[in-house]
């Protein structure tokens, strides 16, 4: 009897640790990324001689990859975010690799973007991966009810977060040169650039929806540590986007992408001085 309980019970511990570690290993895979993309820039011309331009577009995907990092590492523990998570990026994976196909057939500069199109690929391939061990891993388990916790302003204030970031992927995949020219971003000195650039913001704008999902599943289930996870996510990019502005990489229109991040830490900072 009692190695039939402890046979159960070594299951039951297996079964939590297989998500636990596939989301660690998420958290280095995205480490991995964040540091290669933020060293592409400086070879970034040279190697490839892609237009300056395009440099800022791989800083913000790096940027992401470094949010993401913060999200797998903190949320290694949590079985509704293990498990809707793997959907999502299952769902993201298949958006990048028919996103990569269709960049591929409509190349005007094959040098210029078969790199991308295989990067994008690798990182379809990546995310389908690790998003199917994570629901093979979690099989047997139950996605709990939400955390009997009602919501508080901070909440309310990564639902309004996840809004606003599907509704900037939506601007920024389908509309590529009106985002461009609203927030003064370098714009495309040719055919050839343009096709470029909007291969890399259509590879953001899947990162964005992607990062607004995972925050929507923190929401519906309270899950307290990616909330946490979001807020640190979001100030990360309140102090990228202010060094762009600062060294006049971008204009200070940029500061509006994480507007509500920017407005959610001040008021969370007044408030915990309110508090003292």
């Amino acid at each position: 009897m009692k190695s039939f309980y402890r046979r159960k019970l070594r299951g039951k511990a297996q079964q939590i640790m297989k998500p636990r570690q596939l989301l660690q290993f998420s958290a280095v895979i995205s480490a991995v990324s964040a540091l290669i993309l933020l060293m592409l820039p400086w070879n970034f011309t040279s190697y490839l001689h892609v237009p300056v331009s395009a440099q800022l577009y791989v800083l913000g995907m790096a940027l992401m990859q470094v949010i993401f990092t913060i999200w797998f590492f903190k949320g290694a523990g949590e079985f509704e975010f293990a498990r809707l998570g793997a959907l999502t990026r299952i769902f993201i994976g298949l958006c990048f690799a028919v996103w990569a196909v269709h960049l591929r057939s409509t190349v005007l500069d094959a040098e210029m973007h078969s790199w991308l199109a295989r990067g994008m690929i690798v990182y379809a391939a990546i995310e389908v991966l690790v998003g199917s061990f994570l629901l093979t891993a979690t099989t047997h388990s139950r996605i709990g009810e939400t955390k009997e916790r009602a919501m508080t302003a901070i909440h309310y204030n990564r639902l309004l977060f996840a809004i606003y970031m599907i509704l900037l992927s939506g601007w920024i995949f389908f509309i590529p040169d009106s985002f461009i020219a609203f927030f003064h971003l370098p714009l495309p000195a040719s055919a050839t650039e343009a096709n470029l650039l909007h291969g890399l913001l259509a590879v953001f704008s899947l990162l964005l929806l992607q990062l607004a999902l995972f925050n929507l599943i923190a929401v519906r289930y309270r899950i307290e540590v990616l909330i946490t996870a979001g807020m640190r996510g979001g100030l990360v990019a309140c102090v990228a986007a202010s060094l762009l502005v600062l060294f006049r990489i971008a204009h200070p229109l940029v500061m509006l992408i994480p507007a509500v991040d920017l407005v959610s830490v001040a008021a969370i900072a007044l408030g915990k001085i309110g508090r003292r």
